[in-house]
């Protein structure tokens, strides 16, 4: 499914953004070392589709620049956690509200991360039950896939859809795979 949301539109409405580590456990470290992971951001838009990004870190400018590219000028709102890397998303006709889980704020009225910690909830359970290991190099194509997996959850013509695209797509040559 790699490129299939390539010309996708961008997100509108109500979006959530969320950022997470995958990598495995790190013996004799502490539990927020992050040294063997790899950054993934998402950016959901409310009972829409998903945008998913491998980012070298968590700055404001990778952040930022995350968003912005994955969301429309006239989005309504965007919802986010805390973290300083979000701070003055918001202009004149976006709003940016933030929850603070280091308060135990999880939900605010409308205003929570809710659906991008749901797609969480499913990288993290396609890696435990049908990949079993992810190595970075390839995590693009695996995020793609969710991606690609998640934005059509609703598509009553998926099968379709999915093998067309298979059909359709170039052959991905093991050497290129390996190299």
């Amino acid at each position: 499914m790699q490129g299939a949301q390539v010309d996708a539109p961008p997100l509108t409405g109500i979006v959530e953004v969320d950022e997470t580590f995958v990598g495995g456990k790190a013996h004799g470290r502490g539990r927020a070392y992050k040294g063997n992971k790899a950054l993934v951001v998402g950016v959901v838009q409310r009972q829409g589709e998903v945008r998913l990004q491998v980012a070298e870190n968590r700055s404001r400018k990778v952040l930022q620049g995350i968003v912005t590219q994955n969301t429309a000028p006239e989005t309504e709102a965007i919802y986010t956690d805390d973290w300083v890397g979000y701070h003055g998303l918001g202009d004149e006709d976006t709003r940016h509200e933030t929850v603070n889980h280091s308060l135990d704020e999880y939900v605010r009225g409308s205003v929570h991360t809710n659906s991008v910690e749901g797609v969480w909830s499913l990288l993290e359970r396609s890696i435990i039950g049908s990949y079993h290991h992810v190595s970075v190099k390839h995590l693009p194509a695996y995020v793609e896939e969710l991606e690609w997996r998640f934005s059509q959850r609703d598509n009553p013509f998926l099968f379709r859809d999915t093998m067309k695209k298979l059909i359709l797509a170039e052959n991905l040559p093991y050497q290129k795979l390996t190299e």
